[in-house]
């Protein structure tokens, strides 16, 4: 709330205005800057994404163990067999 807005009591408390000082910056601009780029989502969120990933990963993979053989090997054998080895091409 601006201060020409403001009465001789606070509206939120009841305090007189005389109960309060004015509010001043004291960060470095350093810190500053850094605070106006807004990277909580990012460093906050994101690792607590991990910390939650990788019980989830331990546990999906301790409930379908043979998921990686059965769906990705398939995957990557079929890949490896239809990529030609350089000694067929020269024939």
């Amino acid at each position: 709330m601006e201060a020409d807005k403001l009465g001789d009591v606070c509206p939120a408390c009841g305090m007189p205005r005389k109960a309060f000082e004015p509010y001043r910056e004291r960060v470095a601009a350093n810190r500053l800057l850094v605070l106006s780029l807004d990277m909580h989502r990012i460093a906050i969120h994101l690792s607590q994404t991990f910390v939650i990933m990788i019980p989830a990963l331990m546990a999906f993979i301790w409930l379908f163990p043979n998921l990686l053989n059965e769906v990705f090997s398939n995957v990557l054998i079929l890949r490896s067999t239809s990529i030609r080895s350089p000694s067929s091409l020269r024939s």
